[in-house]
């Protein structure tokens, strides 16, 4: 008996055993209108709230039953992820170091202070858990809910290490499902938190070096235009747009062709005509199909070769899961996938909807969908629908399932007269998918007639109709009747036209967001609960613009980029779909055991390490690209900031940057100051660009350097005032500016330490256990030298996107370095995107 254990067991072991009538129990829930509801549920509204420091969560006290017993229960929640990577110190700056030492510096692990009410979060979560004996975490039950459950117990554990932990797992905030729940407790998902943790840890990286090295190229081509800019990178984020430019290029590049086709008209009566369709559809020769169309104009008379007729079913829908709620929300309402999944997460908290994040078209057996379609019978506008469904409605099902929810459903009727216009569109959609689901096929008698005109054969097919089915719920569906003329085998007829009709062939249309989706759901980039905001931000980074008429079109900078990567050598370019979708497919065998975590981390970045080595050799690949969008560069354009040139050989971990001091002299400076002083003063320098030329042995760019008149080194620049050299591995440091072999650097003491209450774990990637936290993104760059937040705390898309209610700065991310979908606490300031 579990609360026998923990009785007898006592708070931290120690102490007197309390009795099993005194047994606390604390759930902690994702969002506040979660536990809320929660609470509401299990007490019968009769939940006591409890204000805490956070103005957002509360702690809600009642008694309810568990494992057979009532016991008091503390109820409360987060506001997305508590806790998030960055970089250590000094390597958070973007100075710090080459943007390719980010593939291996080390992380750590830490509560996200950038809102301030994560503070009060955590002393609410450890006050609590001092109280309580057993946790129950309820966080929503996916991936990235597995993860955040994870940080609630690192969180609780420190000040009670030994909880009892459990989780919740529901797909509805509804009391069926919620019961159901707290009776069949499940230990936490260690695994899936595992891909979380790795995702969340190669997405920092990789975003971070990517986002660093294309702000920075960026900025040194255009100092005015891009000197506010962040050239954001994610794994995710760059197929996206890849597709976007792809298909635009198509359409660039087509070459239209003129064709000419056959029709035949046949006017039986004044209401009923019919178009026959060549059997050669069309030729690309004018002259033999000019030929063609005079033989049948001289002879004109139809002979009908057959008829046939054969029955013909419109198969109704699977379960609806996000992908295609998304499609449909783009296509018919003109709400896009982001905001569409925002709306279906509102209704889901609000108890309206099941979870809506979901790849599952099945349901279960164990679902009660006659009480799901006798809810439905409330409305006025497709309650007899569903009232003709019952007694015992049966799903059509798919044939994919996530183990984690059922198809998005709808779980009450709500007062449709308070929700929003497009919140309607949203549950309406959903209903009636529902509905149609559980329907009939509709039916129809299909005839198809073929013609002999000279020697050339005809077609033409009609529809009817016979039971509309399922498409009497569903007006997300068409099926359009077709009227034909009663004929026969050998009958004859002379048409009413023949008709040679010219035309063009047409380039392929521009994506749609929806296009988009189905293209990044073939090609496994993000999930379905993250493709919306990769989608997103492609837009609001300026990569990507809407057409008036909903399509995609790319900007010159993001045509620019992607051109400028898949002009490189490497044999998959950051800007097509396999490297991202090849890591989606090892994150799901972590989950299902067969993968290390470890082993998958390592493989990942190396193959993007070596995918940004190939970048740097070859910058002047993207270089050229983005000139040809852009324009040319400024000339004499200087770097908008300090110039990394070679690790500092005082300190051995910062770079050492060209850069001006005060008093506009030029100098090298570690970029790791205070803690590191080391530096090197360039007597005599009046001027220091980087070269086009690679160094043959460090793989760095060389400098330019212009002395002033007469004090040049005659024996290295052969009589001129300048010299071009590489900084990091020539003697010209040693020589020319007489630097010194470095003495034992001089350290500064370390910062005053993290009070205990915000202690924090250090690790490296591919060591660290802990879960990750995933970021939050806001549009703008930080200044130069800003810091460079890891996940949860950088820039990117800003405010609350899966918030528990107005004005609360939730987000959760599900993976990608300023590119996932919004899931975390707070925005931050530095520099990477998704």
């Amino acid at each position: 008996n579990t609360f026998r254990r923990l009785a007898l067991r006592g708070l931290h072991g120690c102490g007197p055993a309390r009795s099993a009538s005194t047994m606390r129990v604390l759930i902690v829930a994702e969002k506040p209108s979660i536990a809320k509801n929660i609470s509401n549920l299990l007490s019968r509204g009769t939940a006591k709230a409890n204000k805490t420091g956070s103005k957002y969560c509360c702690v809600y006290e009642f008694n309810a039953t568990i494992l057979g017993r009532s016991t008091p229960v503390a109820c409360t929640s987060l506001l997305g992820h508590l806790m998030r990577y960055e970089f250590v110190e000094p390597f958070n700056k973007w100075e710090a170091c080459e943007p390719i030492k980010l593939f291996d510096v080390p992380l750590r692990h830490i509560i996200n202070e950038k809102t301030q009410d994560n503070k009060h979060v955590q002393a609410t979560l450890q006050r609590e858990a001092r109280k309580s004996k057993m946790l129950i975490i309820a966080t929503d039950n996916d991936r990235e809910g597995e993860n955040i459950g994870f940080e609630i117990i690192e969180v609780c554990r420190q000040v009670n290490a030994h909880l009892d932990v459990k989780r919740m797992r529901f797909s509805a905030v509804t009391e069926r499902e919620v019961k159901h729940a707290l009776n069949n407790l499940q230990p936490p998902d260690k695994l899936s938190s595992d891909a979380c943790a790795v995702r969340s840890q190669f997405d920092l990286r990789v975003g971070a070096s990517f986002t660093r090295y294309q702000t920075k190229l960026l900025r040194s081509l255009y100092p005015e235009q891009a000197k506010s800019m962040l050239v954001s990178f994610g794994p995710c984020q760059f197929p996206t747009l890849g597709f976007v430019v792809d298909r635009f290029q198509r359409r660039e590049d087509f070459v239209t062709e003129d064709f000419w086709r056959l029709q035949v008209k046949y006017q039986v009566a004044e209401d009923t005509s019919c178009d026959f369709g060549w059997d050669r559809d069309r030729l690309f020769d004018e002259t033999f199909t000019k030929i063609l169309h005079d033989l049948c104009v001289e002879s004109p008379e139809a002979t009908v070769s057959d008829v046939s007729g054969r029955a013909t079913t419109k198969k109704r829908p699977v379960g609806l899961t996000t992908t295609e709620m998304q499609k449909i929300a783009s296509r018919k309402f003109r709400i896009s996938p982001a905001a569409a999944l925002e709306i279906a997460e509102k209704l889901y908290q609000r108890g309206w909807l099941s979870y809506p994040r979901t790849d599952t078209d099945m349901f279960p057996e164990s679902m009660d969908i006659a009480g799901l379609v006798q809810e439905q019978t409330k409305s006025p506008n497709w309650g007899a629908f569903a009232q003709s469904l019952l007694p015992s409605p049966q799903p059509h099902n798919g044939r994919n399932s996530d183990e984690a929810h059922p198809p998005i459903h709808p779980t009450k009727y709500p007062d449709m007269s308070s929700l929003s216009n497009d919140e309607a569109k949203i549950y309406e959609l959903a209903a009636r998918h529902f509905l149609a689901c559980c329907s009939r096929d509709a039916q129809g008698q299909q005839t198809t007639i073929k013609i002999q005109i000279a020697s050339e054969g005809f077609s033409a097919t009609g529809l009817v109709i016979t039971d509309r089915g399922f498409l009497e719920v569903y007006p997300y569906q068409g099926w359009q009747e077709k009227t034909m003329p009663v004929l026969h085998t050998g009958d004859k007829f002379t048409p009413s036209e023949i008709l040679m009709v010219h035309s063009e062939t047409e380039p392929p249309q521009l994506l749609t967001e929806a296009d988009l989706l189905s293209l990044m759901a073939k090609h496994g980039i993000g999930t379905d609960a993250t493709m919306a905001d990769h989608i997103k931000t492609v837009q609001e980074r300026e990569y990507v613009r809407q057409t008036p008429d909903g399509h995609l079109a790319p900007t010159n900078l993001g045509i620019g980029l992607v051109n400028g990567y898949n002009a490189m050598s490497f044999d998959l370019s950051v800007s097509k779909p396999e490297l991202r979708a090849e890591l989606e497919s090892n994150l799901k065998r972590i989950i299902r055991g067969a993968s290390n975590k470890e082993d998958v981390l390592r493989d990942a970045l190396k193959k993007y390490r070596d995918v940004f080595k190939i970048v740097l050799d070859e910058t002047d690949r993207l270089e050229a690209m983005l000139e040809e969008q852009m324009g040319a560069r400024v000339a004499g354009a200087a770097p908008s900031g300090p110039v990394a040139v070679r690790v500092c050989p005082r300190c051995n971990i910062s770079e050492q940057a060209l850069k001006k001091t005060r008093n506009d002299n030029w100098m090298l400076g570690c970029l790791g100051f205070p803690t590191c002083t080391g530096k090197v003063f360039l007597t005599s320098v009046v001027d220091a660009t980087a070269s086009s030329e690679i160094c043959p042995k460090c793989r760095r760019k060389k400098h330019t350097l212009t002395f002033e008149a007469g004090k040049a080194p005659l024996q290295m620049t052969n009589g001129t005032q300048s010299l071009t050299c590489c900084l990091a591995c020539s003697a010209v440091l040693r020589d020319v500016f007489q630097e010194q072999p470095e003495q034992p650097p001089r350290v500064l003491p370390p910062p005053s330490p993290t009070p205990p209450a915000m202690a924090t774990t250090t690790a490296t990637a591919s060591s660290s256990s802990m879960p990750a936290s995933l970021p939050s993104r806001e549009r703008h760059a930080a200044p130069s030298g800003a810091d460079v937040r890891g996940s949860n705390g950088h820039t990117g898309n800003s405010g609350p996107r899966r918030g528990a209610s107005a004005g609360a700065g939730i987000s959760r991310s599900d993976g990608e370095f300023g590119g996932g979908s919004a899931r975390s606490s707070g925005v931050g300031g530095g520099g990477g995107g998704g």
